[in-house]
């Protein structure tokens, strides 16, 4: 390759995001709690103002972590409120480990470090090596790769078809059984499914496989574990 052509997109006014982590107590309710976000995703996220993670964990745990771009606040809270309505309103079967995060912030904030500090502390940390600069930060949720060493990691791609109606419970059962295994992490924003006519004009227009473009990006199962490295310190 010799030559790259980037093509760059304006900043959007607003963007952040929506963290939540669920614990199911059982598995009657990790099947309830997966197939309502099947059910939320193509309803209300499967468009161009979302992307980004949803993680189901072994032991019945739901990791949310989605961004959003194009909406304000009080727009991205009335569209997840239901959800997490439903979920607070069965204790026996759900337990948040902390109320739900949904904030909007200027997107020329997003990677200020004085901003985060300031309005979203618990979503970064700082480098704590000696002398590290005051802005050397890094996201909470990443926290788990410092030192880490992925044992196996599978990747695939979902067609958009599995979103019907028709095809969610299957969807469902294999989401939940994966993830009895190994973490299941769902990339919302690695997909065209949802995108804009131009985003996927364009896509069809490059050198890649033209079926790709309708898909999902249903992320990978991996697991993974902390390297043995002389001088690391467990995080």
């Amino acid at each position: 390759m010799t030559r790259l052509n980037l093509k760059t997109h304006a900043v959007p006014d607003l963007e952040s995001g929506v963290h939540a982590t669920i614990h199911a107590r059982s598995d009657t309710a990790l099947d309830r709690i997966v197939g309502r976000l099947v059910t939320l995703y193509p309803d209300s996220l499967c468009n161009p103002h979302w992307g980004e993670i949803v993680t189901l964990h072994p032991g019945r745990r739901v990791d949310i972590c989605m961004m959003f771009v194009g909406l304000d606040q009080r727009q991205a809270e009335d569209l997840w409120r239901p959800f997490f309505d439903w979920v607070a309103a069965t204790p026996q079967d759900f337990t948040l480990t902390a109320p739900p995060i949904i904030q909007a912030i200027p997107a020329r904030n997003a990677w200020d470090p004085a901003f985060l500090r300031a309005h979203l502390p618990q979503l970064i940390r700082s480098d704590d090596s000696p002398g590290a600069p005051e802005d050397n930060v890094f996201w909470t949720g990443n926290l788990a790769e410092a030192g880490h060493y992925i044992f196996a990691y599978h990747s695939l791609w979902l067609p958009r078809s599995l979103l019907a109606p028709e095809e969610r419970s299957l969807l469902t059962d294999t989401l939940r059984n994966a993830s009895r295994h190994a973490s299941v992490e769902l990339h919302f924003q690695n997909g065209l499914s949802g995108g804009t006519g131009l985003a996927v004009a364009a896509t069809r227009d490059t050198e890649m496989n033209p079926k790709s473009a309708p898909r999902l990006r249903a992320g990978g199962c991996w697991r993974r574990g902390v390297a043995r490295l002389s001088g690391h310190r467990r995080p």
